[in-house]
């Protein structure tokens, strides 16, 4: 078992400490996943990618990726012959089910004299102070840990109505229809924070889906 920090916005924050939020989607990066000897991040062919399940090295049933290399600017087709082709180029996420996962958030020292940590997601008159991103908050500041419960690859965009709730956005209302959805509320906030950095929405990566629950808040 391990520990890792991850960061949320406030909202999101919120929806952890009210109990709405039990699901989070990371882009798969290099950054965060773990490639098999031999590949190449930058010459795969990520569209029509294959997911197994398979026995990692601490027991759990986990789900990876095999995408298809590059071969002289053309595409490899299937079938082709994955335990000898494209076992080297699995993907893992670099997290694991059990590990734990401590919450970086908007946080505030209100002390000069002794160490006195306020965070903006509890506290009601938020502009009063002035607050410190949530990448600099530390291990030991850090008052929400979470423990991985299961963790999936999957299309950003096949995100199920069901799924998108337990992200913690609230549900927009639609006049014409009369109803509520939580997809499209879900899908503003991905652009909210993902479009600027070229993750948008329409591009429809690949995620890592992160189920966990929460240890202590």
């Amino acid at each position: 078992m391990k520990e890792h920090p991850i960061l949320f916005k406030t909202e999101m924050v919120q929806a952890i400490l009210d109990d709405r939020k039990t699901q989070t989607r990371r882009v798969i990066t290099p950054r965060n996943s773990i490639i098999g000897e031999g590949g190449n991040w930058d010459k795969f062919c990520w569209d029509g990618l294959a997911i197994y399940k398979d026995t990692c090295h601490h027991g759990h049933t986990v789900e990876y990726k095999a995408p298809l290399p590059f071969a002289d600017g053309i595409k490899l087709h299937v079938p082709y012959n994955y335990e000898e082709d494209c076992a080297i180029y699995r993907i893992y996420p670099k997290w694991d089910i059990g590990d734990k996962l401590w919450v970086k958030e908007t946080w505030c020292n209100t002390s000069c004299i002794s160490k006195h940590i306020i965070y903006k997601a509890s506290t009601p008159s938020a502009d009063v102070f002035k607050w410190r991103p949530s990448i600099f908050l530390s291990r030991s500041d850090s008052r929400i840990l979470l423990e991985i419960t299961d963790i999936k690859p999957q299309r950003l965009q096949d995100i199920t109505e069901e799924d998108a709730e337990t992200e913690g956005v609230e549900a927009v209302y639609t006049e014409i229809e009369g109803i509520t959805w939580f997809r499209p509320a879900y899908q503003r906030l991905w652009d909210s924070i993902n479009k600027k950095n070229g993750y948008g929405w329409d591009k429809n990566d690949w995620v890592w889906v992160i189920s966990f629950k929460v240890v202590s808040k």
